[in-house]
């Protein structure tokens, strides 16, 4: 999965306030899922007021949308 195939599953799937940014979105207040890419890595964590939480480090793209799609998922009560 890339990052345009998670934001079609979330668009398809959920209410408009589910957000993934791919870019550091720490600067812009907070409470958004955000997948940064920087030089070979992927940074992959929620923002809540502009602090990280939930961080994880990817070495490729897949991996990291999996990782916010799973932190999506857990946050949806059954």
């Amino acid at each position: 999965m890339n990052f345009e195939e998670l934001q079609e599953y979330l668009e398809m799937n959920f209410q408009k306030g589910r957000k993934v940014k791919n870019y550091d979105a720490s600067r812009e207040g907070g409470d958004v899922y955000c997948i940064v890419r920087s030089n070979f890595i992927w940074d992959a964590y929620y923002t809540d007021r502009g602090e990280k939480l939930c961080a994880e480090v990817f070495s490729n793209e897949s991996d990291a949308c999996e990782y916010v799609l799973n932190l999506i998922l857990s946050t949806i009560k059954k």
